[in-house]
């Protein structure tokens, strides 16, 4: 009974560590000096996928430059939509810009062509 435990307990994190991996993979940093002075990451996600499925293609998360703590706090989130997202709802890309407490303090939408078609400042 033990030894069906300990094979059972091993097989499940072998499952979780290979999908933390595959979902790692997705994410990478793409730039080390933003405009913050802290990393940019991006996050691409597939069809089936929970965010492609949820409207999200990309997600690009801007810090700012780590404090004595060495956590960069999140400036800025871009959101690209899919296709299908965007032809639904009437916007193609969200961009929300943080404080430096994490607080929204100004929100964008954009169409396909690149035209603002909703602005939201706090």
């Amino acid at each position: 009974m033990i030894k069906r435990k300990a094979i059972l307990f091993v097989l499940v994190l072998l499952v979780a560590m290979y999908a933390g991996q595959a979902s790692a993979a997705k994410k990478r940093i793409i730039d080390f000096d933003n405009a913050y002075g802290g990393i940019t990451t991006r996050a691409v996600s597939a069809q089936g996928e929970k965010p492609y499925q949820d409207g999200f293609l990309e997600i690009e998360k801007f810090y700012a430059k780590p404090g004595t703590d060495g956590i960069g706090h999140l400036r800025k989130i871009v959101y690209i939509h899919t296709k299908a997202h965007a032809e639904k709802n009437g916007f193609s890309k969200t961009v929300i810009y943080l404080d430096k407490n994490g607080k929204q303090k100004k929100v964008l939408l954009y169409d396909k062509s690149g035209k603002i078609v909703y602005e939201r400042k706090k």
